[in-house]
């Protein structure tokens, strides 16, 4: 889970932190180091969270969604609402859950998302373990691919900068 947090740039994450209880010793109140720590303690004590430290990562969680732009922008054309409607609570992985991740999918063959993003949206996300959700993962396309697909382009407009000097 820390590695999920560290994704969240150091100037972001640290109101939340500044929101969990201080560290009594060793460390300057307020200072990244203490704020790091802060948050080693809070991911530490996870077996004993109160819904109060549950909202808190839910904050997390929606915090890391917006530093990544690309999926924040795929989630939010997902109209999820009927999941929120009525009085009963919609358990876990519903359709529309479902069908979000066949949208995430379909944004990673358009190289808009990747499949680690993706893997770690569900992995700390709200979702129950689920093999369908795993498989629709399985298909999208690796970090790997867009990092080489970066070096082609840059590769491409070298070559175009030669050719059009010619």
């Amino acid at each position: 889970m820390l590695e999920f947090i560290k994704d969240i740039p150091q100037n972001q994450i640290r109101n939340v932190a500044l929101k969990l209880p201080p560290v009594t010793h060793g460390f300057r109140r307020g200072q990244p180091p203490e704020l790091q720590q802060r948050v080693r303690q809070f991911v530490a004590g996870i077996r004993r969270w109160t819904d109060k430290e549950w909202d808190l990562f839910q904050e997390i969680w929606l915090l890391w969604i917006r530093c990544n732009p690309e999926l924040d922008a795929v989630l939010a054309q997902y109209d999820n609402a009927a999941d929120f409607e009525g009085e009963a609570l919609t358990p876990a992985n519903s359709s529309l859950d479902i069908g979000c991740f066949d949208l995430l999918i379909q944004a990673s063959q358009e190289w808009k998302v990747s499949r680690e993003t993706i893997q770690r949206f569900y992995t700390f996300g709200y979702f129950l373990t689920d093999e369908r959700i795993e498989q629709t993962i399985r298909q999208a396309r690796p970090q790997a691919d867009f990092q080489l697909l970066r070096e082609l382009t840059v590769l491409n407009n070298q070559v175009q900068q030669i050719v059009d000097c010619q």
